[in-house]
């Protein structure tokens, strides 16, 4: 899924809600443009497909919030790796993972949300879901010493934090020394 035009001021999308299931990113390196109240996404590049396709969200501000149901990178197994990031962004509004939801990027793709008070006095980001960056698999030998990527949530005003924001990786299970996981930044 790909964004329509080149500028980041024109609507691709608007919606009550956003329910997308890719293959290949949604606003891979372009962010989507939206103007919905929910969202749920989830790319998927296939079992052994290799992706670093992103999801990239830009919710602008005649909407405002934005509820995140899922926002996720879907497994490609053991042989590949799918390190797409996961980056949404209000431009005037509260953003919202919702309980019971999840934004995850697996195989060292990070995860980025902020949300931006452009005059509104909104901007505030409430983790009500699971929010984490993850290696689930034990990757075959050529990719062991893949890395769980950065969390990073950025808001103009508060962060509210009501369930887990992680980082998992399974190869530290397996006693391997020289994962180096990304970190988790909260900017307020």
């Amino acid at each position: 899924v790909t964004d329509a035009d080149s500028t980041d001021t024109a609507v691709n999308i608007t919606a009550t809600d956003l329910v997308i299931t890719a293959v290949t990113g949604v606003g891979d390196t372009d962010a989507i443009e939206t103007e919905v109240t929910t969202v749920d996404v989830y790319n998927a590049p296939g079992y052994g497909n290799a992706s670093t396709a992103n999801i990239e969200i830009d919710q602008l501000g005649v909407v405002g919030d934005l509820t995140v149901n899922q926002a996720v990178q879907g497994s490609v197994g053991v042989s590949a790796l799918n390190s797409g990031s996961v980056i949404i962004t209000t431009a005037d509004g509260n953003l919202i993972v919702d309980a019971g939801g999840q934004v995850t990027a697996l195989d060292g793709g990070s995860v980025v949300l902020t949300a931006v008070d452009d005059g509104s006095g909104n901007g505030d980001v409430t983790i009500n879901g699971v929010v984490s960056t993850s290696v689930l698999e034990y990757k075959v030998p050529w990719l062991m010493d893949t890395n769980a990527g950065s969390v990073t949530i950025t808001a103009d005003h508060n962060i509210d934090v009501n369930a887990d924001v992680r980082i998992f990786n399974i190869l530290d299970l397996y006693g391997e020394d020289d994962i180096a996981n990304g970190d988790i930044d909260l900017m307020a």
